[in-house]
């Protein structure tokens, strides 16, 4: 797989979820992330400018994500990078987009308790859309065909193309089940009681 990532950052927005023009469902967030490091000479956390990428994913994965993931947490995203540029007439500028393949909470900062999703497989990316359970959130079979045809990345079509220009954004992947975040434990921060 060619420009794949893993980034550590906090989710600065609350996940946006939807159905595109063929049904397939989505959702988008931000994601912050900066190198911080404690300098010892200085005996302080010194942090670099923020980089923000747009998070986005499919399927399965989209459905784990918006039951899972709140603004405020701290998540690991592996995908794959797309950088694209933008205008809308008078403004343009560059959207990041990491096309999530997982994403997860990180349990350096936090707790999660993990909940196996049905119909939920072990196999690889998007091999849980073919069976017929969908979380209910309402995909078509030509949604769970087309996620077959081009290995469950992408919706067909030139959906992603729609959700970008309203700007919902969507994304990559589907996940074996990203879990459902413990209640209470929104990993935002904190010392570790250890």
């Amino acid at each position: 797989m060619r420009n794949t990532l893993t980034v550590v950052g906090w989710v600065g927005t609350d996940p946006s979820s939807g159905l595109s023009a063929d049904g397939v469902p989505y959702v988008s967030f931000r994601l912050s992330s900066d190198d911080g490091y404690f300098d010892r000479d200085a005996r302080e956390w010194v942090t670099s400018e923020a980089n923000w990428y747009t998070v986005k994913a499919f399927r399965s994965l989209a459905q784990n994500v918006s039951m899972s993931v709140e603004k405020g947490q701290r998540v690991i995203v592996h995908g794959r990078l797309e950088i694209r540029r933008w205008s809308n007439g008078e403004k343009s500028g560059t959207d990041v987009c990491l096309m999530a393949h997982s994403v997860g909470h990180d349990l350096s900062t936090g707790t999660s308790a993990y909940t196996r999703t049905a119909g939920a497989k072990t196999g690889g990316r998007g091999e849980e859309q073919n069976g017929s359970d969908n979380g209910g959130f309402g995909g078509t079979q030509a949604a769970q065909a087309g996620a077959e045809e081009n290995d469950g990345s992408e919706p067909k079509d030139g959906a992603e193309s729609s959700l970008t220009a309203a700007g919902a954004g969507a994304g990559s992947g589907a996940g074996a089940g990203s879990g459902t975040a413990k209640p209470g434990a929104s990993g935002s921060g904190g010392d570790a009681p250890f």
